[in-house]
């Protein structure tokens, strides 16, 4: 939960970066145009257009930080929330296995229980050979 609202707060301060980049490129483009107005033909136009741009890189730069910082923390819960579920399943499946075996444990003592009268009809049989016949002896 703390991740998510980390990652709402990242994407929040991302969103802001950029307002503040097209502020920033709005009053620069403004001061610009107010330079090149004022000194026309001998205006240096590659110092302008570093200007625009280093007034509007550093904004835009923090923005694509908050934002790939936004997405790898919702990456990482996701990936968090996989391994949960899989260790609850794991732990469920253990816990199903284990009742199993305590249950086969128990019935056992039960089967035992019932078979000694299969058993001892099944030992009448085998004491019988096979080539004589029950009634002579």
């Amino acid at each position: 939960m703390k991740n998510k609202r980390l990652s709402q707060v990242l994407y929040v301060f991302s969103v802001v970066a950029l307002v503040y980049m097209g502020y920033t490129l709005f009053y620069s483009y403004d001061s610009i145009t107010t330079y090149y107005a004022t000194y026309s033909s001998q205006a240096p136009v590659t110092e302008i257009f570093t200007s625009l741009i280093s007034s509007a890189f550093t904004p835009f730069c923090m923005a694509l930080i908050f934002y790939a910082l936004g997405t790898i923390v919702g990456l990482l819960q996701g990936i968090r929330n996989e391994f949960e579920i899989a260790a609850n399943q794991e732990e469920e499946k253990n816990s199903a296995e284990n009742q199993e075996e305590i249950k086969a444990a128990k019935e056992p003592k039960e089967i035992e229980e019932n078979t000694p009268s299969e058993n001892s009809a099944q030992e009448e049989k085998q004491e019988l050979p096979a080539d004589k016949d029950p009634d002579q002896k």
